[in-house]
């Protein structure tokens, strides 16, 4: 298994674009999501297919500050072989309560 830094050197620049794009709309949800209310910390894991060429799951933290700001962290990153490992991921996470949580 590869690194989380591995893994984020690994993108290709039209990848990594994709890839901070899709974060930043998650951080933007997460803030609305949970009010932005800075005592919860929002658990989200996602699965990405980044130009068709890399899938991904992963899974983030995300954290309000006083002032409505939402940072978020990657605790997991896990870059998936086949087409077929990112579709049972999907399923997987479709089978799970609902790839939220709220700490």
């Amino acid at each position: 298994m590869q690194n989380k830094i591995n893994i984020l050197e690994s993108f290709t620049k039209e990848q990594r674009e994709e890839f901070d794009t899709d974060i930043q709309y998650l951080i933007e949800r997460a803030g609305i999501e949970y009010d932005f209310d800075s005592s919860k910390v929002a658990e989200v894991t996602t699965n990405m297919r980044l130009k068709n060429e890399v899938f991904l799951n992963v899974t983030l933290l995300f954290h309000c500050d006083a002032n409505g700001h939402v940072t978020g962290t990657i605790e997991k990153l896990v870059r998936l072989d086949t087409v077929d490992e990112y579709l049972d991921s999907i399923n997987k996470s479709k089978a799970d309560t609902t790839g939220k949580n709220i700490k």
